[in-house]
């Protein structure tokens, strides 16, 4: 029995041993067969991830069913994939209830693997298995026992190498954005020489820029800040989706030359000031000196500026770098300016029972006659009042009249016309119908095309009409016109129209046309914002390139043969146009080659096409007898106080991509903003005339920043 025993006994052992260690190949096989056969991120080349943070960890740990982890491990990558993500990355901690604690794989009994198994690594697992069958990565952020992000080159804690060693995963470093640096993104660097990763929160259009600058990829949010930010989230994706197709658009048709040159002031050329800011390119990796001085450049491409003091007479300036020299003489002159004495423009005081007749696009109705900014009204085209009044006066060395309206206020004879024997302006009724989108027109049958004030207030607008009258049935209401009704203006002067409005649904924008029948009034319902993947749907925008043609508009500091004015205008104008169209918007220009068009023109177009929002795109210049090194920054421009908000928006959020001065936003009398048929903002983006900022505004990746910028500072002006 013994020896049975003895001769059983190794049998035995040697059966359990094989049980054990087919059990154990068994576990490994399972194992290996989840594992991706290459680092799954691998394939992924500008990867968009989601960050399955600890809230997502912290909601598997209550789980001991290996189906409710697989379910759950599907909803998180359905809730990736819906965000947009292609890439999921994970974390975990050491320790006891450990979500991916890889010790208890070889410490647990072998009856109690398969629970061990789907509660401690099965999500690790099933996560790269069921991401691998979707085509999508798996990576692991690097996290040091307490949760906290891990820099690179970093050692990683037993356990992450363990389980980045077990699945051969990618291993994703966290760089943080600068908190001194506006402009600067949360950066993660993975092993193995892959592309970044970078995480923009605001605003994403810098993600967006930096990823088609770089070919990186992007980290779009985390797991538990989903809710909050979809739609930023959405923003980003739809201006991502762009790059390929955008990245092969020609903005530019020439560059910022190395060359050893002046650009500014010409050669030969003659000044009357005490100091010039001389400007010229360069090799930015060579030492630059102008008569010996060297001369510092703020770029990266060598433009560079220098102010210099010229005495009387001639003076020679030399820039020289590597071996090569350059030379400008420039004389200055004292000014021998003297005032002529005045002349009469061609105009006559009107004569008693006359009328003023607009000629220009839009005329200026001031109530102090020398002063341009005194604006009571703007008056367009056709539009007539009686004169109570001519008074004669100088005006740029001219002397010319300005016509008095019953309202006390003056039109210039520059802007308009005398008509004799006219008519007063007379209306039969006013009906009202509503269009598409939520517009009401307000329709007046009669003759004649009187200039008109507006008040607006938040749930109301009153448009005076001068010299005119209306008799007959008003329509009382019309779709979000909730009230329409007609008075008498004070002393004869008129009639006043009035409309009003619940506050929830207020006006957007009004104007006034004059037809062959008599005038339309167009009252603009407020936009609406939409889906989170196109909140822009149904928003019309005109975007108007500054300058064009013959009108080159400001030379840069790089000087003729570089970008223009009006170049960086239109390709600025076409970068915007592609972010805000990702967005869902309709997108119209006032031009879209190097066409030349007048003020009046632009102001016709945005009359004509009634948008949702107008942004003039235009780029600065300065006077060039000062240390333009030292300035630089982003304005914008409104009239009407509905462009107060654009305005606002567009300075912010151009500023935040760029990392110019915010200058600020003002209320101005622009000729292009003279329309309150929608916001309407003059856009000064940055300077022509500072080197170093130059270089940025004739770079093709910030352009497509600064478009993005010029797209989320919209979206970010809807209402509601």
């Amino acid at each position: 029995m013994k020896t049975r025993t003895r001769r059983s006994a190794l049998p035995a052992a040697l059966a359990c041993f094989l049980c054990l260690a087919a059990l154990a190949a068994l576990l490994i096989l399972g194992v290996s067969l989840l594992r991706p056969s290459s680092r799954n991120a691998l394939t992924l080349t500008r990867p968009t991830a989601l960050v399955l943070d600890d809230a997502w960890a912290d909601s598997l740990n209550s789980l001991s069913d290996a189906a409710a982890v697989r379910q759950a491990v599907t909803d998180a990558l359905d809730t990736a994939s819906a965000a947009g993500a292609d890439t999921v990355l994970f974390s975990g901690l050491s320790g006891q209830g450990a979500l991916f604690d890889t010790k208890e794989l070889t410490a647990a009994p072998a009856a109690a693997m398969p629970d061990g198994f789907f509660r401690k690594l099965g999500p690790v697992a099933e996560l790269i298995k069921q991401a691998a069958e979707r085509g999508m990565g798996a990576g692991l952020l690097a996290v040091d026992d307490t949760g906290a992000a891990l820099a690179p080159g970093s050692e990683l804690p037993a356990w992450a190498a363990d389980l980045a060693g077990t699945y051969d995963l990618l291993v994703y470093y966290l760089t943080p954005a600068d908190p001194d640096d506006p402009g600067a993104v949360d950066v993660y660097t993975a092993e193995g020489g892959t592309p970044l990763l970078r995480r923009d929160d605001s605003p994403s259009v810098l993600a967006a820029a930096r990823r088609q600058q770089t070919g990186a990829g992007l980290v779009l949010g985390s797991w538990s800040q989903l809710p909050e930010e979809k739609g930023r989230m959405a923003v980003t994706l739809a201006f991502c989706a762009g790059d390929d197709e955008s990245g092969n658009v020609t903005l530019l048709s020439s560059g910022v030359s190395g060359e050893l040159a002046f650009s500014y002031p010409d050669p030969d050329a003659v000044v009357y000031t005490d100091t010039v800011f001389l400007m010229g390119t360069s090799d930015p990796a060579e030492t630059l000196t102008v008569n010996g001085q060297e001369v510092t450049r703020y770029g990266t491409e060598g433009v560079w500026g220098l102010l210099v003091e010229p005495e009387l007479g001639e003076n020679t300036y030399t820039a020289s770098q590597g071996g090569q020299e350059v030379s400008l003489t420039i004389t200055r002159r004292k000014s021998s300016w003297t005032s002529a004495k005045p002349t009469s423009d061609g105009s006559r005081a009107a004569e008693e029972g006359e009328y003023v007749r607009i000629t220009e696009t839009l005329a200026s109705v001031l109530s102090d006659k020398a002063v341009n900014g005194s604006i009571q009204t703007t008056a367009y085209a056709g539009g007539m009042a009686r004169v109570a009044d001519s008074v004669r006066f100088v005006r740029s060395n001219k002397y010319t009249y300005a016509y008095q309206l019953d309202t006390g206020d003056y039109v210039l004879a520059k802007d308009c016309e005398l008509v004799e024997d006219a008519d007063a302006a007379a209306f039969t009724g006013l009906t009202a119908a509503q269009e598409d989108g939520g517009d009401v027109v307000l329709t007046l049958p009669g003759s004649g095309s009187p200039i008109w004030y507006a008040e607006q207030t938040e749930t109301g607008l009153t448009l005076r009409f001068l010299s005119a009258s209306l008799e007959g049935d008003v329509a009382g209401s019309c779709g979000f016109a909730k009230a329409v009704s007609v008075s008498d203006w004070d002393e004869g002067q008129g009639f006043a129209l009035t409309v009003e409005f619940d506050a929830a649904e207020p006006l957007w924008g009004y104007t006034v046309d004059y037809t062959a029948d008599g005038m339309r009034v167009y009252l603009q319902h407020a936009p609406a914002r939409g889906a989170d993947d196109a909140p822009l749907a149904g928003v019309k925008v005109l975007l108007d390139p500054g300058h064009g043609g013959d009108d080159n508009g400001a030379m840069g500091a790089a000087g003729m043969s570089a970008p223009l004015e009006k170049d960086l205008n239109l390709a600025l104008a076409q970068t915007a146009a592609a972010r805000l169209e990702q967005l869902g918007a309709t997108v119209t220009f006032t031009r879209q080659d190097d066409t030349a068009l007048s003020l009046g023109e632009r102001v016709e177009i945005l009359r004509q096409e009634k948008p949702d929002f107008f942004i003039a795109v235009h780029h600065n210049s300065a006077a060039l007898t000062s240390d333009l090194n030292q300035t630089g920054g982003t304005e914008a421009y409104y009239f009407f106080d509905s462009g107060a908000t654009l305005a606002e928006n567009l300075t912010a959020y151009m500023t935040g991509v760029t990392g110019r001065a915010l200058r600020g936003s003002f209320q101005d009398y622009y000729y292009v903003t003279r329309s309150a048929v929608c916001p309407a903002v003059l856009l000064e983006t940055g300077f022509m005339t500072v080197p170093a900022e130059y270089e940025t505004c004739a770079d093709e990746t910030t352009l497509w920043a600064e478009g993005g910028a010029i797209a989320q500072a919209v979206l970010a002006s809807m209402p509601g």
